[in-house]
């Protein structure tokens, strides 16, 4: 007996149905989850963004390679500092993946590799702001060889600063005493430049300009001016965290005058301030050229412009501004008495004043040591050696202040400033210089200088404070006179004091 199956026509259609339904709900999601993984934010590091809030940047850490050095076995060593203000968040150490915050090493524009933060700095030195960590790599120098070193390569830490995560240094590995080694031909003595952001102001217009300096002690390469790339070195701003642009060196200084140590060439750019702007300025962005120093192309200003006054360097371009006020110093509760090597740091007092109306920025103050309290005039700049000659600048002793307007300010001491080491006993004056350099055209540039007295003992010798204003001065030369309709007491061309119209006193 045959017996037969049959369907109803109307729930084979709605089988049918589900079946497709199911099936282009599969493709959905398969392609959802595509989208979800192409589109993580972990997917690439480049996809992140970073805050320009400047309330969220001012919690922010910041990493930048702060040394880069040989041992005795020629292993490429790298200290990282974390300048703050902020804290590095704890997934630095506990996260662990290939793309982990770290140091990375390039030796002559080659990668070579380096290591995560979490393995070299197991202590969290680097955590809290101002903290350091070191990382002694297997990576050996023989001869001399270009290395550079890179933080958070793969921009895992949101940072302040994004700029700065980069250094460079020549390096040089000397034989060790003992090793018996083959001499090399001695290698030609080759001296670098070294480029610096020397100030940046605003014009009439408020647009930005900049000043850009060849510190030496060698000259610019002749690739700068004839080599025409978009990598080539130049000079690069950053408006309130946002790049903005440049110029290249061959456009802005045709005339070659960065080219030879101690040249100079002005940028005047189209960016315009509008009334209040934080400006970073950057020279030699993608490192074409190799310096003497890698660690000091970056200079940042808090620029003004209002009601048509410019926060410009009063007085640097002849023949455009003139001198409309005044610099001075001051130097007080300066230690008695110091030994050889010590680090004064901040232990001492140094204010400047500025009488012009209009905002100075970028007001060089060095502190210097001298036999006597005698400086030149206009005041220049001094220059740092750990040996001791007269006006030595002290190690760490250049600070940089703007003024907003007329008045007293108190000048942060940030460097360790410390007394040479191979300095003889004896009385010696410490001095403070304003306007180092004379970048800004005073009323009276006689005044820029002040110095108070110490003696160097033996470094055992303990440290007393005074509490008062050290003006040192020679009795035998010292003078009363009457200049400009005020009485003074001179000492040659250096102004003791100041009693106005007050002669009897």
């Amino acid at each position: 007996m045959n017996c037969c199956y049959h369907v109803n026509p109307l729930i084979w259609k709605r089988r049918q149905v589900m079946k497709r339904f199911r099936l282009i709900t599969a493709v959905l999601l398969v392609f959802m989850c595509a989208v979800a993984v192409t589109w993580s934010p972990v997917a690439s590091a480049q996809q992140k963004l970073l805050p320009v809030n400047p309330a969220v940047t001012a919690f922010l850490p910041d990493l930048v390679v702060d040394d880069i050095r040989l041992d005795k076995e020629c292993r490429v060593v790298v200290t990282v500092k974390n300048n703050g203000p902020g804290t590095l968040r704890d997934n630095v150490w506990s996260v662990h993946t290939p793309k982990s915050a770290g140091v990375y090493l390039r030796i002559n524009g080659k990668p070579w590799g380096g290591a995560t933060i979490w393995k070299f700095d197991p202590s969290k030195s680097l955590q809290k702001p101002g903290g350091t960590a070191t990382y002694t790599s297997n990576l050996k120098v023989s001869g001399s060889a270009l290395i550079e070193a890179e933080v958070d390569l793969w921009n895992e830490v949101t940072e302040r600063n994004e700029s700065n995560n980069i250094g460079k240094e020549q390096l040089l590995c000397k034989a060790v005493a003992g090793t018996v080694t083959a001499a090399p031909a001695p290698l030609p003595l080759k001296l670098l430049p070294d480029l610096v952001v020397e100030e940046i102001w605003l014009d009439e217009q408020c647009r930005v300009n900049a000043r850009l300096k060849n510190h030496g002690p060698g000259a610019l390469p002749d690739e700068v001016y004839t080599v025409h790339k978009p990598e080539s070195a130049g000079i690069y701003f950053w408006q309130n965290g946002r790049r903005w642009g440049g110029a290249t060196i061959w456009k802005l200084d045709p005339q070659r005058s960065l080219q030879q140590p101690g040249g100079t060439a002005t940028y005047t750019s189209s960016l315009k301030v509008s009334e209040k702007a934080n400006i970073m300025a950057r020279a030699d962005l993608h490192n074409e050229v190799v310096e003497a120093n890698e660690n000091n192309n970056t200079l940042t200003q808090q620029l003004v412009c209002t009601d048509g006054q410019v926060s410009g360097p009063t007085g640097v371009v002849p023949g455009q501004l003139s001198a409309r006020g005044d610099l001075t110093v001051s130097i007080t509760r300066c230690p008695s008495s110091v030994a050889p090597g010590q680090e004064l740091g901040d232990s001492f007092l140094v204010r400047a004043r500025s009488s012009f109306k209009k905002p100075v920025n970028g007001v060089v103050i060095d502190l210097v040591l001298k036999k006597n309290p005698m400086y030149d005039v206009p005041a220049p700049y001094a220059v740092y050696d750990p040996s001791y000659s007269d006006g030595v600048l002290l190690k760490g002793g250049r600070e940089n202040i703007s003024f907003a307007g007329p008045g007293w300010q108190t000048v942060k001491l940030n460097g360790t400033n410390t007394i040479p080491a191979d300095i003889a006993p004896g009385i010696y004056y410490l001095g403070a210089v304003v306007d180092a350099g004379n970048n800004h055209a005073e009323t009276n540039e006689k005044n820029n200088a002040a110095f108070c007295k110490i003696r160097v003992v033996g470094s055992d010798a303990g440290s007393a404070v005074l509490q008062e204003d050290c003006v040192g001065f020679n009795p035998q030369t010292i003078q009363v006179r009457q200049i400009d309709g005020r009485w003074k007491i001179v000492d040659g061309s250096h102004w003791v004091f100041d009693f106005g119209s007050k002669k009897d006193e």
